[in-house]
């Protein structure tokens, strides 16, 4: 388990590395990514490694060039994927992390690989086998659940020894979704998971080397097989999505003493008004939002930070962080109800990348799909939904009403009103 989050900058260093800058031009490199050259340099042919490695390795389009170097010295042999507070007890609260497990290549392969197309000819019929857990034994604050139990590495690892008598993964991705993207309880943030307690959402599976992509991530794969024959039946919304980024910066005198609307996009209530601010207090270019466009926190969508821009708010600003665009045939609030919905709210986990925080780009939206759906279907489908929440308002109202009411009669008592 090497140290995360440095880099290295001697060039000394740097050069004796192929994945520092001794074949490309590189000022710095992260330590961990050096670590993992050094530990596949240390290994005896066809000896064996497993390492722990920030997941934006296996999955961010930047680090392809490391996992082209992974594959182009070692068989992949197994890749774990673990919850963010694996390392809580250790004083390190939220990382994405995974365990990679691989073998160095023979020294005959390694030859016989040398002049050649390192990734293409790289091709095996060996299956890698693939595992998320969820439950390693303890909660995201470090209590320990039920030591005498099993967690999802113990079941893991009797999975990875018995993986050839393994059933071929179909899961139900409605139902999986549901399991870990709807709000457990009325005491926590709408659309987050319980995460380390759940022992149902462990997965196992195997995959064939010559079928993996530039992706390596286990969550990628579980999700790419399972989905395969659902989203052959959407349609691409590549063509649709229209991007704007109207930028404005207070410079004249007027506009320097002018107040401007600030927005702020939430996962409850979507796009709604956070301050007013002078236009001197104006460090950066914001974004100029109309009314109708939809607006999203790249790094929090996934737990539903994405709303559309009222009548009232036309004209205001947003964070030059955020992601504003409109939709070409889909109803902006259809589409972002989608997008709230637990399937949607997975879909985007895992196509997001990112070392430490994922972030949905423009470029990866476009690379959703959904259901086709007519105008006139979209209108019916939203009138229900909102009948629905309005109903979930109404009873929201009359319970703290009534919780206000017994709050009243427990006063009383206190004050000694009531005999």
């Amino acid at each position: 388990n090497p140290p995360f989050g440095s880099k290295e900058k001697e060039q000394k260093i740097l050069q004796t590395y192929e994945l520092g800058s001794k074949s490309i031009n590189k000022k710095s490199q992260k330590t961990e990514i050096l670590f993992l050259e050094k530990g596949i340099k240390l290994l005896r042919p066809e000896g064996r490694m497993l390492i722990v490695i920030p997941s934006g390795i296996l999955s961010n389009a930047s680090y392809k060039y490391v996992r082209d170097y992974i594959r182009s010295v070692s068989e992949i042999r197994a890749i774990i994927e673990l919850p963010t507070h694996t390392f809580v007890q250790s004083g390190v609260p939220t990382i994405k992390t995974s365990i990679l497990y691989l073998q160095k290549f023979s020294k005959a392969k390694a030859d016989a690989l040398l002049d050649k197309n390192l990734i293409s000819d790289n091709q095996s019929n060996h299956k890698v086998f693939m595992a998320k857990a969820e439950d390693v034994g303890f909660e995201p604050n470090g209590k320990i659940i039920n030591s005498s139990e099993k967690t999802d590495l113990d079941l893991i690892l009797e999975d990875y020894f018995t993986k050839e008598q393994m059933p071929k993964i179909s899961v139900d991705l409605i139902r999986y979704a549901n399991s870990n993207f709807i709000k457990k309880d009325e005491y926590r943030i709408e659309g987050s998971s319980i995460r380390g307690k759940n022992k149902d959402l462990k997965t196992s599976f195997l995959i064939e080397e010559n079928l993996l992509v530039d992706r390596l991530d286990p969550n990628y794969y579980f999700f790419r097989i399972n989905s395969e024959e659902l989203l052959n039946e959407f349609e691409s919304i590549k063509d649709l999505v229209i991007p704007k980024s109207r930028k404005f910066l207070p410079k004249s005198d007027i506009e320097l003493d002018t107040e401007y609307k600030v927005l702020s996009v939430t996962n409850n209530r979507g796009v709604i008004f956070k301050e007013l601010r002078k236009g001197e207090d104006f460090t950066s270019a914001y974004k100029l939002v109309k009314e109708g466009d939809i607006v999203y926190n790249p790094y929090r969508i996934n737990v539903g930070s994405i709303g559309v821009v009222d009548k009232e708010h036309d004209g205001s600003l947003v964070s030059p962080a955020y992601v504003v665009f409109n939709i070409k045939g889909i109803d902006p609030h259809y589409f972002v109800l989608l997008m709230k919905s637990p399937f949607y709210k997975y879909y985007i986990d895992v196509i997001t990348t990112g070392s430490i925080r994922d972030n949905l780009s423009l470029s990866l939206l476009k690379q959703l799909k959904m259901p086709k759906m007519t105008i006139e279907n979209q209108e019916k489908i939203k009138s229900i939904i909102k009948n629905y929440e309005d109903i979930i308002l109404k009873n929201r109202k009359s319970i703290k009403s009534n919780n206000t009411s017994i709050i009243k009669i427990l006063n009383k008592i206190v004050n000694l009103e009531i005999d």
